[in-house]
Parts: structure tokens; sequence; C-alpha cells
């Protein structure tokens, strides 16, 4: 996905799979934010850092960038 920043600059965030984890990158300053719909409500990720790393579990989950 990308989306861009105030300056209009691209930033990037992508979702892979790998095992029984998700790796979630990003190459921005901001929150990561998580949510089981993708129309929210979304909640912080605290101190989540890139690459951050989840387990896969039943049930969509949805990843976000909340920049500053």
């Amino acid at each position: 996905m990308v989306s861009g920043n105030a300056a209009g600059n691209p930033v990037f965030l992508t979702i892979e799979r790998t095992g029984t984890n998700v790796l979630v990158h990003w190459d921005a300053a901001g929150v990561l934010q998580s949510a089981t719909r993708v129309t929210g409500p979304y909640s912080n990720i605290v101190n989540a850092t890139s690459p951050y790393s989840a387990p896969v579990a039943p049930g969509a989950r949805f990843y976000r960038l909340q920049l500053p």
C-alpha cells in the first residue's frame, strides 16, 4: 500500500505472511494501528517498530499507519 505524508512523499506499508506470523513493514514515522474490520475502530499498537511481527489469528486483522 502506498499513501503520502504531509510533504507529499510516498509512504510504504507492506504486510507479508511468514509461517504462523505476519510481518508489517513501513518506512515513515508514525503509529501502527490495527482493527478487526477495515472500517475500524483502529487501536494503536504501543511501541510497534518496523518490522512488526504478529501471530496469525482467526478472523480478519487490518493494519494502517497513522502519520503525524
